[in-house]
């Protein structure tokens, strides 16, 4: 290995331990609970996400069983994979290898949110490893360098729609620049072009057998709701700077030139999410995949104080991330991910055994279907969600049933009967999470599932 190439792959796996422990030891949150869901039934796309992280979760459950380790194992290891694609995209740029992997590993988007599974983990290791590619084919380093970073941004697109981004500004660069122009007098680009679209034909196909259903949901953020705010923008530029690491976005910005094609690749993600703070919120989960390329450029930056900034880059994230999961009780009241572990057994035991249960939220859904196998989960509204699923058993359209929602929510008129409101809580300590409430139930009177 080349110098620094130990160092870095040392630095990953012990990273990938820290995560694989966490992920052993905390119960799955929300969002993963509906993917899990998804891994129950894969298909080619859903209505919320490219099926990349299904795909994942199978594999890992398959393999380690269907728990919390089982369900975050693959993406766990792909992120660790991002982690020495890291050190090679800093070996192309000619910066430190080592400083460029702490900096990535210690940033709280990928100290937190990258040891969770969703779409976040594969769409990051695609990022990362179409980036690595193309600075190598950029580098002279041969054809094949350009198919892999094209296959990679295609299995990309199949993670996260996000990563059409990274495709956007691979084309700026071949178009605006002239490094870029010069490559398409070769071979090169056109075969990246060709190979990021085999991955991706599937998906398409599915969406032109549905409808477009994989592409309303997130296609639809693009138009906003019609209203326009600074209080959103402001959030979205100071994430932009905090969530890499304390001060690493802000040193990120003294570029010397020579990473010219990696700030390609940001500027459409960097701004889109801008427009798209005018008039909503951008979650710090999209903002994941520029992790990887805000490290590379933080650790080409000439300075005397990178351990200083390391330092306080990983105790901001450790702290975070420890109070967040501390396992002494919630901070606060909020529906966070670190509170969405919470309160689970005490919540469950008071759920009657034996008849099926019948919800109206996703997380909720994939919560239930995830702590309770082998018990009949079934949603009952946002049908678009759960096609992969297939049709409704038709034995429980007149069967005995459990209707459990949050408390804001009420599709008793979806039941022929429905008896009275019993109340639920999901608590920590002396702290209320959430309330539900649980109704028994009979007959469903919704065409869609019982016709």
């Amino acid at each position: 290995m080349q110098d620094g190439s130990r160092a870095a792959l040392a630095i990953s796996l012990a990273f990938l331990m820290l995560h694989l422990v966490l992920g052993a030891l905390i119960p799955l949150i929300g969002d993963e609970g509906y993917y899990r869901l998804w891994a129950s039934g894969l298909d080619w796309d859903y209505y919320d996400h490219p099926p990349m992280i299904a795909a994942m979760i199978r594999a890992g459950i398959t393999v380690f069983g269907d728990g919390p380790l089982g369900v975050r194992v693959v993406p766990l290891l792909g992120m660790a994979v991002a982690s020495l694609g890291v050190a090679d995209m800093a070996r192309s740029c000619a910066v430190s290898q080592v400083r460029a992997v702490l900096y990535f590993n210690t940033s709280l988007l990928v100290l937190a949110v990258g040891g969770f599974a969703t779409p976040d983990a594969p769409s990051t290791l695609f990022w990362v490893l179409s980036s690595a590619a193309a600075l190598r084919a950029t580098g002279g380093q041969g054809r094949r360098w350009w198919v892999l970073a094209g296959l990679a941004a295609g299995l990309g697109i199949m993670s996260k729609f996000t990563n059409l981004f990274l495709g956007v500004g691979f084309v700026g660069w071949l178009v605006f620049t002239r490094n870029g122009r010069g490559s398409l007098r070769g071979w090169g680009p056109w075969l990246a072009i060709v190979a990021a679209l085999v991955p991706v034909v599937p998906l398409l196909l599915w969406n032109l057998s549905h409808d477009g259903l994989g592409f309303q949901r997130q296609f639809g953020r693009i138009a906003g709701d019609g209203g326009y705010t600074a209080r959103y923008l402001v959030e979205y530029l100071a994430m932009l700077v905090i969530l890499p690491g304390p001060m690493i976005g802000l040193f990120a910005l003294r570029r010397d030139g020579r990473q010219v094609l990696l700030l390609w690749t940001l500027a459409p993600l960097v701004t889109y999410f801008a427009v798209h703070a005018l008039h909503a919120q951008v979650q710090a989960n999209w903002l994941v995949p520029m992790a990887p390329v805000v490290a590379v450029l933080a650790a080409g930056v000439t300075m005397r104080w990178h351990g200083w900034i390391l330092g306080g880059a990983a105790a901001f994230s450790g702290l975070i991330l420890a109070l967040a999961f501390n396992p002494f009780g919630a901070l606060g009241v909020t529906d966070n991910p670190a509170n969405q572990v919470r309160g689970w057994p005490a919540l469950l035991a008071q759920i009657p055994d034996g008849p099926w249960i019948a919800t109206s939220d996703y997380a909720l859904t994939g919560q239930l279907f995830s702590r309770l196998p082998g018990r009949q989960i079934w949603a009952v509204t946002d049908l678009q969600r759960y096609g992969f699923r297939g049709r409704f058993p038709a034995d429980l359209c007149n069967a005995p049933g459990l209707l459990i929602e949050e408390d804001h929510a009420d599709h008793a008129v979806l039941f022929t009967t429905a008896g009275p409101v019993v109340a639920l809580a999901r608590v920590s300590g002396d702290k209320l999470l959430q309330r539900y409430h649980l109704r028994h139930v009979q007959g469903v009177k919704n065409p869609a599932l019982c016709p």
